[in-house]
């Protein structure tokens, strides 16, 4: 969503859903972390009176919309750790 933020070679080379899809296919355990569609966007605004309520607001509807299928992917960003290789 922010290639304009980036070096011509991270956008590149960046990761995405097909890539992780994909690592299924020879790895048993993928687990996918999601961090923060929301609560990143606050941390822009450093003058707002009561930041740390918002702040924490915005956590509370991250952890809501990070558990629905199609918004899960929308993360700020995303962790995956693989392990357990599948042996051929």
């Amino acid at each position: 969503m922010t290639p304009h933020l980036r070096s011509v070679w991270e956008v590149k080379h960046n990761l995405g859903k097909k890539d992780i899809e994909t690592a299924t296919h020879y790895i048993d355990n993928v687990e996918v972390l999601d961090f923060s569609p929301f609560h990143y966007r606050s941390c822009t605004v450093s003058k707002v009176t009561y930041l740390w309520l918002i702040q924490r607001g915005l956590e509370a509807l991250d952890s809501v919309i990070l558990r629905l299928p199609l918004l899960k992917w929308q993360a700020w960003m995303v962790v995956f750790v693989l392990s357990q290789p599948i042996k051929k």
